[in-house]
C-alpha cells in the first residue's frame, strides 16, 4: 500500500510539473485583470478610495510575486530527495510496468541509467523503437530517469520563478510609467508651491522667454494659467 502511494505521488508530481505552469499563468493573469479593472474603474469614476486601493494592491502583488519567486527558487531542492526516493521505490517493485511508462514518456532507462537493470534484459521502453523486442546496447537510452525528473523539477521552478519576476518587473515599470505620464511634480505640490514653481519657470529658468506667449512645456502643471501669472506680474510692477 505504501509503495502504491509513493508511486502515485511520484507520477502526479511528474505529470504536474509542466501542467501547473499554464494554470499558474492563468491565475496570475486573472488576478492582474481584476486589479487593473479596479484601477480603470477608479480613474473613470474619479474615486479616490478605489485608486488608493488599486495602488496598494499593485504593490502588494509585486511584493508577493517576488517573495513567491524567491521561495520557488530556494525550495526547489527540498522536493528533490522525496521525489527521487519515490522513483527508486517504484523501480524496485517486482512489476515495473509503471516505471516502464515513465521510461517511454521521458526517453530514459532505469532509475540511474541502463546499468540499473544489473545485467537483466533491458525492456523495450528503453528504446526509441518499441516493437516488443529487447533493446540492445547500441540503441538504448543512456540517461537515467531520476536525472531527467530532477531536471524537469528545476526547469519548472525556473519557469514559474522567471514568469513571476517578469510579471512583477513589468507591473512596476507600467506603474511608474503611468505615474510619470499622468502626474507631474506640480500636482503633488501645495498651491503656494505651484505658484512658486511657475514663477521660477517664467522668470528664472528662462529669463529671455517671451512673456506674452504661452508657458513652455517644461513648466510644471498648475491650476494657474499663463495669463493669470502675467496679470499677477503686471500688478506687481
Amino acid at each position: 500500500m505504501a509503495v502504491q502511494l509513493q508511486t502515485s505521488v511520484a507520477l502526479d508530481l511528474i505529470d504536474g510539473l509542466f501542467g501547473m505552469t499554464p494554470m499558474f499563468s492563468i491565475i496570475m493573469g486573472a488576478v492582474m485583470f481584476l486589479v487593473a479593472f479596479l484601477g480603470c474603474a477608479g480613474v473613470s469614476l474619479q474615486n479616490r478610495t478605489m485608486i488608493i486601493t488599486y495602488t496598494i494592491l499593485v504593490f502588494a502583488l509585486i511584493v508577493c510575486e517576488v517573495a513567491l519567486a524567491t521561495i520557488i527558487f530556494v525550495n526547489a531542492p527540498a522536493f528533490e530527495a522525496p521525489l527521487l526516493d519515490a522513483l527508486d521505490e517504484v523501480f524496485r517493485e517486482e512489476n515495473k510496468n509503471v516505471f516502464h511508462v515513465l521510461e517511454a514518456a521521458l526517453r530514459c532507462c532505469g532509475n540511474r541509467g541502463p546499468g540499473s537493470y544489473g545485467g537483466r534484459p533491458i525492456p523495450p521502453s528503453c528504446c526509441p523503437s518499441r516493437d516488443g523486442r529487447t533493446c540492445n546496447s547500441d540503441e538504448v537510452y543512456k540517461r537515467g530517469c531520476n536525472d531527467l525528473v530532477v531536471r524537469r523539477l528545476y526547469t519548472f521552478a525556473s519557469i514559474v520563478g522567471s514568469i513571476t519576476i517578469a510579471v512583477a518587473a513589468l507591473k512596476t515599470r507600467l506603474r511608474l510609467a503611468a505615474h510619470y505620464k499622468n502626474f507631474s511634480l506640480g500636482k503633488f505640490l501645495i498651491p503656494a508651491g505651484r505658484h512658486f514653481a511657475f514663477f521660477v519657470c517664467l522668470f528664472i529658468l528662462d529669463p529671455a522667454y517671451d512673456h506674452n506667449s504661452d508657458l513652455p512645456d517644461i513648466c510644471f502643471e498648475s491650476d494657474l494659467s499663463s495669463s493669470d501669472i502675467r496679470s499677477s506680474s503686471e500688478q506687481n510692477v
